[in-house]
């Protein structure tokens, strides 16, 4: 006994140390991988990533989508924004470390440098975000993590706006072979890449293909919504109906299906006049319910765009006049809704002076970074000249109008200029107290300085 007890110590330290050696992170022996990837896998590797599925849902929840425009595939980050899942972010970066650091020999190695890269882009550092998937690009060692690296080391070059390395990188991996999960998500993000340019076209087959093999249902509508906008964009009123009608029975957040049934009837061929009263009565039935308050200003916006489809010009223009008093004073519709103002204004009626003004306004609350936005205040620069001009050759031929007349004449029309000054200037009181009593119902310019030009005008202008 006394002899075993010292040789039993003895064994038990070899077998220890054997483990030891046999289990290091630096082995790479069948025992030492599968110690190492138990280790990764069930500890920290799997709570950084349920962490990170919840931080997905919680980013994707605070985009906000323009439904004017084609949507973008993958939504754009707002860092300012994301700075509330700082703490969040920061522990998935702390858990995903542990396998890099302690069980380099593991399967999840790769995995955690991927889910650091994604939290480093939510983060706004986008230069770290993208060392670290070029680090895990040249050090992975399974090539299918390392394809899925690069893709979202191409997502982080678009957020950056550094297009031609985005495509540099699009180019290698389309010569690579993809799984079918890393060809879905490759998909959508060179979709996202073809947005910026507005390839439009060139987006609808890689949507087509990754649409029906989302998992989570928001990104699957998202892509059926956006092959919708694109058809519809293109005139092909069948396939744009098709796939918006896909996003309906998908059951997607309240906003893209509230958006998805105004967007049918755009694509819904409407013709005779029972059809049409159906239609008013659907978008009666819209503006009443208390759920739509917020929707109201895109309602009277898809209602003027209905009625400018079928030439009722003068009921298209009331409408976006009710959709520019509904919208909200930060909200995207509201330049959305003077820009269509301006552009009946001044390409169907001629009429510089209200088109200069509501030119005015869209370039007062369009968003800045759109690429229309330079035209808009080309334009809005170049009427406020022109308008200058024509109103003072008005002025000069109503001076010598009036010079004509005689005194009797000319008293009464004096009497009649000040009434109509008189009238002008209260209904602008009125406008003004209700603006500022209720600002959400803000008055256009051209609403106050031309809601009847006739009346600031002289007489002889009519």
């Amino acid at each position: 006994h006394s002899i075993s007890t010292p040789f039993t110590f003895f064994l038990l330290l070899i077998i220890v140390g054997v483990t030891s050696i046999s289990c290091s992170q630096e082995s790479n022996s069948f025992v030492a991988r599968t110690y190492h990837n138990l280790l990764a896998r069930d500890n920290p590797f799997f709570l950084a990533r349920e962490r990170m599925k919840l931080v997905e849902v919680k980013v994707y929840d605070l985009k906000e989508d323009n439904y004017n425009v084609i949507l973008h595939p993958t939504p754009p980050l707002d860092t300012n924004k994301t700075k509330v899942l700082a703490s969040q972010l920061d522990d998935i970066i702390k858990k995903a470390s542990i396998p890099i650091r302690r069980h380099k020999n593991s399967d999840y190695v790769d995995d955690s440098y991927i889910l650091v890269g994604r939290c480093r882009m939510y983060k706004g550092q986008f230069k770290m975000g993208m060392d670290t998937y070029k680090y895990m690009n040249a050090n992975g060692k399974d090539t299918d993590d390392k394809i899925e690296g690069l893709i979202y080391l191409m997502r982080a070059y678009i957020a950056a706006n550094q297009y031609d390395n985005a495509k540099t990188v699009s180019d290698f991996i389309e010569k690579q072979t993809l799984t079918v999960q890393n060809k879905s998500l490759f998909n959508v993000t060179k979709a996202e890449y073809l947005r910026v340019f507005e390839r439009y076209d060139e987006m609808i087959p890689l949507l087509e293909e990754a649409a029906p093999l989302q998992k989570k249902r928001d990104i699957r509508s998202r892509m059926y919504f956006i092959l919708g906008q694109i058809y519809q964009l293109n005139g092909n009123d069948t396939l744009a109906y098709k796939n918006y009608h896909k996003v309906v029975k998908s059951n997607p957040p309240y906003e893209m299906l509230f958006i998805s049934k105004l967007n049918l009837y755009q694509v819904t061929n409407i013709n005779d006049e029972s059809s049409k009263k159906k239609l008013n009565k659907y978008y009666a039935k819209l503006l009443k319910d208390p759920k739509n308050e917020e929707y109201k200003d895109k309602v009277y916006y898809e209602m003027a765009l209905f009625e400018y489809k079928q030439k009722n010009i003068s009921k298209a223009i009331e409408y976006l006049k009710k959709s520019s008093q509904a919208s909200k004073s930060m909200g995207y519709q509201k330049g959305f809704t003077y820009l269509k103002l301006a552009e009946i204004y001044y390409d169907d009626l001629e009429d510089y002076e209200n088109a200069g003004a509501y030119y005015d306004s869209t370039a007062a609350t369009f968003n800045k970074k759109d690429k229309r936005y330079p035209l808009i205040s080309k334009r809005e620069k170049v009427l406020d000249e022109f308008v200058k001009h024509i109103n003072i050759i008005k002025r000069q031929d109503s001076l010598l109008a009036v010079a004509k007349l005689d005194t009797a004449s000319l008293s009464k029309l004096i009497d009649t200029i000040i009434a109509r000054e008189q009238a002008v200037y209260k209904a602008k009181q009125l406008a003004l107290k209700k603006q500022k009593d209720n600002p959400a119902s803000e008055v256009p310019n051209a609403a106050i300085t031309n809601a009847d030009p006739n009346a600031v005008s002289w007489y002889f202008s009519n």
